[in-house]
């Protein structure tokens, strides 16, 4: 977690600033009342593109519905650096990615209710896992 708290959203890895982005529109929709999904998909047409859409949108809906209060802040998509659960998330991507999904649950128990916590570790880390090659394809020369 720590290796992404307060970092410069330029400073994160293609796939690290996806997912955020994608954390953060969904969130920025739901707030204002629209449809989190077809937002993602107008402003972020890769999440759709690489099948990552659906997982975020159903990971995205367990933080809303079993976050733990005010523990789950998520910041605009225009704020320039990663605040503390964003960092928890995309940490808990990377553990999740890596196989570890019992340190992703443990570090979201501050997060989610434990009841999410395995459907929230897993989506994140789907979403790593679909969209990340597509970002390493667009990279390349």
């Amino acid at each position: 977690m720590y290796d992404y708290l307060d970092r410069p959203l330029d400073d994160l890895a293609p796939v690290d600033r996806l997912l955020l982005d994608g954390v953060r529109c969904w969130a920025l929709a739901r707030t204002l009342g629209g449809d989190p999904a077809a937002a993602l998909a107008r402003r972020l047409p890769l999440l759709a593109d690489t099948g990552a859409l659906a997982p975020l949108d159903r990971l995205m809906a367990a933080l809303d519905s079993e976050g733990q209060g005010d523990a789950l802040e998520i910041q605009r998509p225009c704020f320039a650096t990663v605040e503390e659960a964003e960092a928890v998330l995309l940490a808990v991507s990377v553990l999740a990615g890596g196989g570890d999904l019992p340190g992703a649950e443990a570090a979201l128990a501050h997060l989610v209710r434990p009841s999410a916590a395995a459907r929230v570790a897993g989506g994140l880390a789907e979403v790593r896992r679909r969209a990340a090659p597509a970002l390493a394809r667009a990279a390349q020369p």
